[in-house]
């Protein structure tokens, strides 16, 4: 029987620990790049401006994955994401970093000087898109998009929200304009210069594949 005792209770302790997950991951992830900013070569100001992209929990080994994004006065910085993979016992797996390093001072700028409007309107004569329906705003959310109207333009509501881009040693604040056009065939994520209206970056989320007609394979 005490054997059997024991057991049990080295199962139930087996099991605790198999669906343990970190507690509190986000003070955890806080602590951990308070205490480890140098490392990561970023500043202690690099790692108070985030907020909270997304968190996760893998199933097969209950690692909690926590994504930052990366913010100056509020305001996102592109695809500048922090990853932390954290243990049951709130260790730390590893970390992954796209942070900007020493933002504060890179950044150029934090009041646009051109309107949402003006940077839809950049996008459509960058693409050549059609300009002959006027933009109206539908509306602006609290977290500082605006909307909009897309009929007769896309085939979704026009986004608009600022954005810091950085480009090389610098980080210029831009509109992020998400614009998929009334074809269908493209669908563009642009960055346009909050201040000069230029097209500073885009990508194009429609993928195009080409295949040669005589293209064939062998099994």
């Amino acid at each position: 029987i005490r054997n059997a005792t024991l057991l049990g209770l080295t199962l139930v302790l087996f099991m605790q620990m198999a669906m343990a997950q970190a507690e509190n991951p986000l003070q955890i992830a806080d602590e951990y790049l308070r205490a480890n900013f140098t490392k990561l070569e970023l500043t202690q100001q690099d790692v108070s401006d985030y907020v909270l992209s997304s968190k996760a929990v893998s199933k097969h080994n209950r690692l909690t994955h926590v994504y930052l994004q990366q913010t100056y006065n509020d305001i996102p910085v592109f695809n500048a994401i922090l990853n932390l993979n954290i243990k049951g016992d709130g260790s730390m797996l590893g970390v992954g970093n796209r942070f900007t390093s020493d933002l504060a001072n890179k950044v150029n700028t934090t009041s646009p000087q051109i309107s949402p409007k003006a940077a839809v309107e950049a996008v459509r004569g960058y693409f050549r898109l059609g300009q002959e329906t006027q933009l109206q705003l539908r509306r602006e959310t609290e977290e500082g998009d605006y909307i909009f109207e897309h009929r007769g333009l896309a085939r979704e509501p026009i986004k608009v929200k600022l954005m810091f881009q950085p480009i090389e040693e610098t980080v210029r604040l831009a509109w992020n304009v998400d614009f998929y056009e009334p074809t269908a065939q493209h669908w563009y994520i642009t960055r346009v210069d909050a201040l000069t209206g230029d097209i500073l970056d885009y990508y194009d989320q429609i993928i195009h594949c080409e295949f040669d007609e005589h293209a064939f394979c062998h099994l």
